[in-house]
């Protein structure tokens, strides 16, 4: 595993971010945590959580955070994880309550004090905001994260889910103010993204030109979610069942096929698995970019695991970045 530190921060972090969105749901608490277990074996450091995740489904509120507080807890490993969550999300699963982000001050507190007590830490490395609301002016936003960081509460903190004009407005009242601002971005980014059909959420944006230009500029690094495209080219070139699986997503397109194609014939000439070239397309991005990956299953997290720590060479990289370009190309 490699490593490489956060941009204007001290976070060391391992090139691929462990989500834990499905942790809990799709598997049991104790599967859940011999994949936390082994990630860590493989030599990964940065998990990610969210105070809404797993509030879609009915019964216990928090469970993300709830297993992974246990799972650091009992194994005692607080230390060795750079521990992230995300805040101010509109909340889930409560009749009649309006979708409203919760970036208030007094929204926030409750937020950050329910992952503390969750999570059964006393500080929070990276915190992300998980929506935005533009009603409410950045500089009161950026002065309320300030406040949880000069009390202890937060190490750095992150957005998701931002338009560019408003990180951008962030990072510039950040720095009138002499203080770190966003340090990273989440949103939907992958190899499939450019020809995926439409989410259909309004507040659930993804990686654009204009993002990457304002993340350029304000040395912002990039920690994307649905970072594989939820495994769309390894099932569609899989075949039978896992490409029937493929072709039912948003990500099947004809020029999400054709790119399918181009990466099997990649892979082939280089060896490697079509993992590597999915993840080693971040490596094409003048972004620093921590991927983030979500795999339930032991077998799928060491394949994942396999595959960012496949060395590709430059040759290969140009050739993911071609194909990437390609695909565009084709559907003009």
């Amino acid at each position: 595993m490699h490593y490489l530190t956060i941009p204007r921060t001290s976070l060391s972090v391992s090139a691929v971010c462990l989500g834990t969105a499905g942790q809990g749901i799709l598997n049991t608490d104790a599967e859940a945590f011999a994949v936390f277990d082994r990630y860590l074996e493989l030599g990964g450091t940065f998990i990610e959580t969210a105070r809404v995740y797993s509030d879609w489904v009915p019964g216990e509120r928090g469970r993300s955070e709830r297993i992974l507080g246990d799972w650091m807890a009992s194994r005692k490993v607080r230390d060795r994880v750079i521990l992230s969550t995300k805040g101010g999300h509109p909340l889930i699963g409560i009749p009649d309550v309006p979708w409203s982000p919760q970036l208030s001050p007094a929204e926030l507190a409750i937020d950050v004090a329910a992952s503390l007590a969750a999570l059964r830490t006393d500080v929070i490395d990276l915190y992300y905001l998980h929506r935005d609301d533009e009603r409410i002016p950045v500089s009161e936003i950026i002065d309320t994260l300030e406040d949880f960081v000069a009390k202890g509460n937060l190490r750095y903190y992150a957005c998701s889910n931002w338009t560019p004009q408003r990180i951008d407005q962030a990072m510039r009242y950040a720095q009138s103010r002499q203080v770190t601002g966003f340090v990273t971005n989440q949103v939907e980014w992958h190899m499939a993204l450019r020809h995926a059909t439409p989410t259909g959420y309004a507040d659930v944006l993804t990686h654009t030109d204009e993002t990457e230009a304002v993340m350029r500029e304000h040395r912002i690094a990039a920690v994307p979610h649905s970072s594989q495209a939820n495994g769309f080219f390894s099932k569609f070139l899989a075949g039978g069942a896992a490409r029937e699986k493929a072709i039912a997503t948003r990500y099947f397109t004809p020029p999400n096929e054709a790119l399918a194609n181009r990466l099997r014939d990649i892979a082939k000439r280089h060896a490697v698995s079509i993992e590597a070239l999915v993840l080693g397309f971040f490596a094409t991005s003048p972004l620093t970019v921590i991927p983030a990956v979500g795999p339930h299953r032991i077998e799928h997290l060491e394949s994942t695991m396999a595959a960012i720590n496949t060395p590709l060479t430059p040759a290969c990289l140009q050739e993911i970045a071609r194909a990437h370009d390609g695909s565009v190309a084709s559907d003009t």
